[in-house]
């Protein structure tokens, strides 16, 4: 049924609100504050809880920075130990014992005997160390021989065995023996001699290949040529 107030209207009573609605916007009220209230008590809080944490990490770092400079001094000292070391070793590998090698030169010559197998003396003695980019030795040893006799077969049976002893470790094999004759008269024995140069390269150390350069950024390796039969199907 509709009612209808004929009243005029300074004679109306005020509209109220309905009571419903008065609930819900409280209602919605509240829990936007309850909300608000919540978000600002985790928001401060964490933030408390950062700042006392990264208060408590710095205090950490800052205790542990001496022996964070100790570690690297140490780290720099190794490196320094490490690089003597090899170059100490590499000093240790390009080092030769000349008098090692003197007296297994002297076994070689004593090896021929008398005479029956060879008789070797020398005249002269030379080491030189140095190295050469042409033949790629680091020096030379260079003597003045002499081989009693007036066969030339005993060099070769001097070098033949020069070659197969530990004298000859870290030497390029040397040229074909190559020699003068000479008398040296019915006084002396033996009377004739052939004499010759004994020159024998030494070694140069082994170095690691050098590493092909990186092409540069942005530029495309060039595509390899196809082989004959690539890309054909059976």
């Amino acid at each position: 049924m509709i009612h209808v107030n004929l009243l005029p209207k300074e004679f109306r009573g005020r509209e109220r609100t309905p009571v419903k609605q008065v609930i819900a916007v409280t209602g919605l009220v509240g829990v936007a504050g309850s909300m608000a209230a919540m978000s600002a008590w985790l928001w401060f809080g964490e933030y408390a809880t950062a700042q006392s944490d990264r208060a408590l990490a710095q205090e950490t770092l800052d205790s542990l920075q001496p022996q964070l400079t100790h570690v690297k001094a140490l780290v720099a000292e190794k490196k320094g130990f490490e690089s003597r070391a090899a170059t100490l070793d590499e000093i240790a590998q390009n080092r030769v014992s000349w008098t090692a090698k003197l007296d297994q030169m002297i076994d070689v010559v004593n090896t021929g005997g008398s005479g029956q197998k060879y008789l070797i003396w020398m005249d002269d003695l030379t080491v030189s160390r140095q190295y050469d980019k042409k033949t790629k030795t680091a020096g030379m040893f260079k003597a003045q021989a002499n081989c009693g006799g007036e066969n030339i077969g005993l060099v070769a049976n001097f070098f033949d065995d020069l070659q197969a002893s530990e004298f000859f470790s870290g030497f390029e094999p040397p040229k074909p023996p190559e020699g003068k004759s000479r008398d040296d008269g019915d006084g002396l024995i033996p009377a004739s001699a052939w004499n010759f140069d004994l020159e024998l390269k030494l070694k140069a150390r082994e170095t690691a290949p050098e590493k092909p350069a990186k092409p540069a950024k942005g530029s495309k390796a060039k595509p390899k040529p196809a082989q004959e039969g690539e890309g054909e199907k059976q």
